[in-house]
């Protein structure tokens, strides 16, 4: 089997025989390595068929430089794919094992050996790397783990100390593929959710951030739509994008991990058309049009037209980006990132959302985490898969993170605005005007309440009751 070594510029040499494979060097940096390639093989027909992304490490010479041709890899060599898409890929070749073992992919190495090449510290900085390559790597090796555990340790801008979060995602236990972050505005949810997504990449600064994520997750799919999101955006290497990193949203990104960002509208319905291209070839245009009906909207039945969503209203134009998006990019392993769901959505749309998130999420052995200021979100999950943001101390600088203090799924959603969100009945506004008119217009009250039910009747007493009190306190401070 031949290999040889190309340039991302070089065209397809005119001596190539049919079957053999082209490396493509492509620009990416690990640590000071240059590891990547772009794998594909000449066919019959004189064109390249794509492969795949690797990264190719000489264990003893790091920094060594490959010969420009060979047909197999000494011992001092290794490989391994960046990604699932690379092994499945490689499912349609004949010779795919033969290929491996040539390029020394730790994945078909003897387990010895493919235990102590995983455990070398530069394999692991290099090779492993990315989340994409350790899922593809354990997804290879090993039996599918039923649990995945999370744990990750942030620095969140404006806070004194980082914000701690512990969960995990069960494959097997009901309703345990998604994750659910509720907390006042102030608490850092948003910059918790985009702050987590370089980590659990393996891209990060270990000064701000120590993460781990047992297994590996295969991609992160991030959906945002929030008018003031800055938060890191996607980075894509020439043709090819070495980070697993999907993002849905309204905001026009740059090719940079840190690059500013603007709200385009014209921009994202080029990128849902886009993902729309995507998911067909997937063969899920009929689950696509399946999804969108069910939401009341009547799709094309062929094809897809940005002139529809562009009618649509924008709660509809809402779900038509995030279904459109989750089916062209889910795949097993994902991760869904998805900040505040509720954004122009009613409530009984928000519901079959959820609904049809997490029916996908079992579809495609994905996950999800979900920040939410919506009790509904909270009805639709058992109070394990729930964390609460509180802050405290001085300047609300203290970020705690806890369990949820007790069930959820199911439960009345005045409950759950009591215990998930903080809001008691005394701080409602309408308790607080009750309470005037009880002191200032007792008439007006049975006017008002003619047709109220027993919730209303009950907040009567209690403002009743609360300015008896009042006006008792009052009286012992005048004696």
């Amino acid at each position: 089997m031949a290999f040889s070594i190309r340039s991302p510029d070089d065209g397809v040499s005119l001596d190539a025989l049919p079957g053999d494979m082209i490396l493509r060097r492509v620009s990416w940096d690990d640590h000071g390595h240059r590891l990547l390639f772009h794998l594909s093989r000449h066919g019959e027909d004189g064109r390249e068929r794509e492969i795949g992304l690797l990264k190719i490490l000489n264990t003893k010479a790091p920094r060594a430089e490959l010969n420009a041709s060979f047909e197999r890899l000494d011992d001092h060599w290794c490989s391994m794919g960046q990604g699932p898409a690379f092994y499945d890929s490689l499912d349609a070749q004949e010779d795919a094992r033969e290929l491996l073992l040539a390029l020394r992919d730790l994945t078909v190495l003897g387990d010895a050996e493919r235990e102590a090449l995983a455990s070398n510290a530069d394999v692991q900085k290099t090779l492993l790397r990315t989340s994409s390559a350790r899922f593809a790597y354990e997804r290879e090796t090993r039996p599918l783990a039923s649990d995945i555990q999370f744990r990750i340790s942030l620095q969140v801008k404006g806070f004194a100390e980082r914000h701690e979060v512990h969960f995990h995602f069960s494959r097997e236990r009901a309703l345990g593929r998604m994750v659910v972050l509720v907390g006042e505005n102030g608490t850092g949810k948003s910059q918790l959710l985009n702050g987590l997504i370089y980590p659990t990449l393996g891209i990060y600064d270990p000064k701000l951030a120590d993460i781990d994520v047992v297994p590996a997750i295969s991609r992160v799919i991030f959906l945002s739509f929030g008018a003031f999101d800055r938060g890191r955006i996607p980075r894509s290497v020439g043709r090819y994008s070495v980070i697993s990193y999907d993002y849905c949203g309204l905001r026009h990104y740059a090719n940079s991990m840190r690059g500013e960002a603007i709200v385009d509208m014209q921009f994202a319905l080029r990128r849902l058309s886009e993902a729309h291209d995507a998911l067909t070839e997937r063969r899920r245009g009929d689950l696509w049009r399946r999804c969108v009906s069910e939401h009341g909207m009547r799709p094309p039945e062929r094809g897809y037209l940005e002139a529809w969503v562009e009618e649509r209203s924008a709660g509809q134009k809402f779900i038509c980006f995030v279904l459109t998006h989750l089916l062209a990019k889910l795949e097993p392993g994902a991760l869904v990132v998805f900040d505040e769901p509720e954004t122009h959505t009613h409530p009984k749309m928000l519901s079959l959302l959820m609904r049809q998130l997490d029916e996908m999420l079992e579809d495609h052995d994905a996950f999800a985490i979900v920040a939410t200021h919506s009790p509904i979100v909270l009805q639709e999950l058992p109070a394990r898969q729930v964390r609460v943001l509180r802050t405290e101390g001085e300047g609300r600088s203290l970020p705690l993170v806890l369990d949820y203090p007790r069930e959820c799924f199911a439960e009345a959603l005045d409950e759950i605005v009591k215990v998930g969100f903080g809001l008691d009945l005394e701080d409602t506004n309408y308790m607080r005007r009750l309470r005037e008119m009880v002191r200032e217009n007792p008439e007006g009250i049975e006017e008002l309440l003619a047709q109220g039910g027993l919730s209303a009747r009950l907040a009567l007493a209690l403002a009743r009751k609360r300015e008896r009190q009042q006006e008792e306190r009052g009286g012992e401070g005048d004696a």
